[in-house]
This record gives C-alpha cells, structure tokens and sequence, in this order.
C-alpha cells in the first residue's frame, strides 16, 4: 500500500539524493500495510517530486531514537 507525505523541498531533496535516509513524523500511518511513500513537496515547489520505499517504522520516544 502507498501513502503521501507532505515533505519541504529541502527535506525531499535530501532524501531523493540519498543524503537522509530517515523521516521523522509525530504521527505513524493508519494501516500497517504502508510499504511506499509518495512525497508532495510543499511550497514553493507544490508537486510530487517522487517516492521512496519503507524498510522498517521505528517507534519510540524521541530520546531513545537518538
């Protein structure tokens, strides 16, 4: 199943190139299924700019993320 993620431009950059690997969100998808992730950029940009797969959702409390 596929999702969509509003992302700022720099952040989908960032993960197009490979550079961020890692999406930090308060809220995890509704269905377990999530397998792929569409990105919207937000302004200015304001378009899908591509999608990337999910190899594993990590959820914690921030600190013992880090």
């Amino acid at each position: 199943m596929k999702a969509i993620l509003s992302i700022k431009p720099k952040y989908a950059e960032r993960i197009l190139s490979g550079e961020k690997g890692y999406e930090y969100r308060k809220r995890i998808f509704r269905s377990e299924d999530v397998s792929r992730v569409v990105m919207y950029a937000t302004q200015p940009v304001s378009r899908l700019v591509g999608e990337f797969g999910i190899e594993q959702i990590l959820r914690d409390e921030p600190d013992n993320l880090w």
